[in-house]
């Protein structure tokens, strides 16, 4: 059960000081849909830094968020209240993307490669909903989930082509907040969407 975007999803397994856990899955289908898939994937350029970068336009990382709480636009995120980890965060519409990182804040930095599969299963979760399992972790900018070519709806569960479980090891023991991007924090089609997670 995770978040989407660049047409993926990422379900953060566990998360320790010296590493994190995860699933990976990429180029995505309604599940049930016999949709054609490529040979190949392009590797994805990961890397996490910790803390997250300012946004664009100069703001801390964490403006824009907000914790919900059965409202629109929910309760301004403290990143020094703890009480988030039971609940969902959500970025508001509109506010700037994370900016590069200082490359002295990144704890991994590699090309991530994905395995052609059958069909890899996920449950894609809204952008304002907390992953029932795992470890809490949000996302940087609104990100739609894939609608079916069908019907028109959103989908939720999906079936990935291509397919990876691992753990990223961090380059030096981390704590507090940090970002994974899956394309260096700088995507070439549209502003970048980050996950956003806790380190205890």
């Amino acid at each position: 059960m995770g978040h989407g975007s660049s047409d993926a999803v990422l379900d953060l397994l566990a998360v320790t000081s010296s590493g994190l856990r995860y699933r990976l899955g990429a180029k995505l289908r309604p599940a049930g849909n016999p949709l054609a898939s490529p040979p190949s994937f392009p590797p994805f350029q990961v890397q996490i830094a910790a803390p997250p970068p300012p946004r664009r336009d100069g703001s801390a990382w964490f403006t824009g968020l907000r914790v919900e709480d059965g409202t629109e636009n929910g309760q301004v995120f403290d990143p020094g209240d703890m009480s988030w980890m039971g609940q969902a965060v959500f970025p508001l519409q509109g506010i700037s993307p994370l900016g590069q990182p200082d490359p002295a804040t990144l704890i991994f930095d590699q090309a991530v490669s994905l395995d052609r599969v059958t069909a890899a299963s996920f449950t894609w979760i809204a952008v304002d909903e907390r992953p029932a399992d795992g470890v809490n972790n949000f996302l940087s900018l609104p990100y739609p989930r894939q609608r079916n070519p069908v019907t028109g709806g959103e989908v939720r569960d999906v079936a990935a082509a291509f397919y990876h479980e691992g753990t990223f090891p961090f380059t030096r023991t981390a704590a507090g907040f940090a970002a994974l991007s899956l394309e260096a924090f700088a995507s070439a089609e549209r502003p970048s969407v980050e996950y956003i997670f806790f380190i205890p």
